[in-house]
């Protein structure tokens, strides 16, 4: 009973989490158009926002070690409201520059909080239990609430209520979607506040938030330290750079690539549909983890080895499609594996690192997967507009398979781990 309420609880405060961001995702980009933003400025904005993730992902962590995960995580909430808030009122380029901040800022700080604080509440209440499956569970929700939402956003702009909105000086038909998220902002602090119970006896807490700043250096030198030298957490990051690296160039170059196919059959719903099958496809992928691992045992590393082959295979076929059909088949399926891939990934990680660096270590992993995808925008970009989009995803691809060796190493280090008691 205490495993399904923990269960719902997190399964709640997730899902509405990410139904606030599908809200915003579909228009993210128009709305800055809308009001007046090119878009260069538009991509300095974005740039902005990845670029505060960067630099905040490794403090943020340390600061939810520090001070308690609960307590950072509504001060991220608060920072979204404010940058939500920033975004509908906003007028000039340097409102949205100073919103995106916030909204990165946002991120950072809800990045290995109530995870967190999930997991060691699982771990340490319900010790037998099976954390891929009920990670798997979550994920499930969670995309599901991605891809409603996303469908939500982007009617919302076209109902009445947006059109009359429209009206009043100052507010256009997207203002509605941020009213909305402001909204679920509020509800979200609300029921942290009421439903999380964080128990944990939390170092430097009583001091308050200056003394978890003061903590900072040290305990992001031994988390960096602690990810590289643990060869087993190294290895794992080193994946995960891998896969955002090749993720970055299909969810910036998707668009065109349709539009590309579909030719003079195009239409902005083709878009729409490809878009929310995405998040579809990897609530089933997360579904269908649970009945594969089962199939291997719960050998993860040997099932990630082989979802990493036919990732980088199916983004070869997606980068030679020539028809819409085709197109769609191979994206979809794109998505599908990577939610397989999602949970045996995080359970391994969470069982190679230590509860008290928990939040540090899966803020480690963020920020190196952001450099990643820093660098696959830049590089992939950089050969699809010189070469070509196929091109770029076959280099991506062929990456993605080589790097499936990279599991082939993590599950002989987990051998050996598990061999050491014994020897």
């Amino acid at each position: 009973m205490f495993c399904e309420n923990l269960k719902k609880i997190y399964i709640l405060n997730q899902s509405l989490q990410w139904f606030m961001v599908g809200l915003i995702l579909p228009i993210l980009t128009v709305f800055q158009v809308e009001k007046g933003l090119d878009l260069f400025e538009v991509g300095i904005v974005m740039g902005v926002y990845s670029t505060s993730i960067i630099l905040l992902e490794l403090p943020t962590g340390a600061l939810a070690d520090t001070i308690g995960r609960k307590k950072v995580f509504i001060i991220s909430v608060v920072l979204m409201f404010i940058s939500f808030f920033g975004m509908l009122i906003s007028q000039e380029f340097w409102h949205y520059i100073i919103s995106f901040a916030f909204l990165g800022a946002s991120r950072s700080l809800s990045s290995g909080t109530i995870d967190a604080w999930f997991i060691d509440e699982f771990e340490k209440k319900y010790p037998d239990g099976n954390l891929q499956e009920t990670l798997a569970m979550v994920g499930i929700f969670v995309t599901l609430s991605l891809g409603g939402a996303s469908l939500l956003g982007g009617y919302i702009p076209m109902s009445s209520l947006s059109i009359i909105i429209s009206h009043i000086e100052g507010f256009d038909i997207y203002s509605l979607n941020f009213m909305v998220a402001l909204f679920l902002a509020l509800c979200q602090m609300l029921l942290t506040s009421v439903l999380i119970k964080e128990e944990r006896i939390v170092e430097h807490q009583e001091k308050g938030i200056l003394s978890g700043l003061m903590a900072f250096p040290s305990l992001i030198a031994t988390s960096v330290h602690y990810g590289l030298k643990n060869h087993l957490v190294f290895l794992l990051i080193l994946a995960s750079v891998f896969w955002s690296f090749s993720l970055s160039g299909v969810e910036m170059l998707w668009q065109p690539k349709a539009k590309e196919v579909a030719g003079a059959e195009f239409q902005t719903s083709i878009l729409g549909i490809l878009g929310s099958g995405y998040f579809f496809a990897g609530a089933l992928g997360s579904y269908i983890s649970i009945p594969l691992c089962r199939l291997f045992k719960n050998d993860y590393a040997f099932v990630l080895f082989m979802m990493r082959l036919f990732m980088g295979t199916v983004l070869v076929i997606m980068a030679i499609s020539t028809t819409q059909v085709g197109f769609a088949i191979a994206y979809w399926t794109f998505f599908l594996i990577n939610g397989v891939k999602e949970s045996p990934h995080a359970t391994i990680y969470n069982e190679a690192i230590p509860s008290e660096k928990r939040s540090t270590m899966l803020s480690f992993e963020s920020f190196v997967m952001q450099i990643g995808g820093l660098a696959g925008s830049i590089c992939l970009g950089y050969l699809a507009n010189n070469f070509s989009i196929e091109y770029a995803w076959m280099f991506s691809g062929a990456l993605i398979t080589s790097s499936s060796l990279i599991y082939i190493l993590v599950r002989k280090q987990r051998q050996l781990i598990v061999e050491q008691p014994s020897g």
